[in-house]
């Protein structure tokens, strides 16, 4: 088994990422801590679709993921779109934080793509 699908042994090493829209994305900030909140509005990130910010955490680690998917309201959805984050990211270990909409989905095109 590709070991992108393999839990991590200690779920604290693996970089968060946390899928966001316009209607959850301020619900996510409220979760991060104010270095990653402040880093997020300061590079003025939007959650669109596709989009994506690196947080940078302390001593050159990663704090987590931001990745902008389509709202709920939208009825045409790219169910598929974790498929990039393999090509977006640096090496290492990681989670889903929250809900990617469909999470098993997610999962698959984020291996298909590893």
């Amino acid at each position: 088994m590709h070991d992108v699908l393999v839990a991590a042994d200690d779920d604290a090493r693996a970089t968060s990422i946390w899928f966001v829209a316009t209607d959850t994305y301020a619900r996510v900030c409220e979760d991060l801590d104010a270095p990653a909140r402040a880093f997020a509005h300061a590079c003025g990130f939007e959650p669109k679709a596709g989009r994506h910010l690196v947080l940078p955490g302390a001593d050159g680690e990663l704090a987590g993921i931001l990745f902008g998917i389509e709202s709920a309201e939208k009825t045409s959805r790219d169910l598929f779109l974790a498929g990039r984050l393999p090509l977006l990211l640096p090496g290492g270990t990681y989670r889903f934080a929250n809900d990617a909409r469909d999470t098993r989905l997610a999962t698959l095109a984020f291996a298909l793509d590893a």
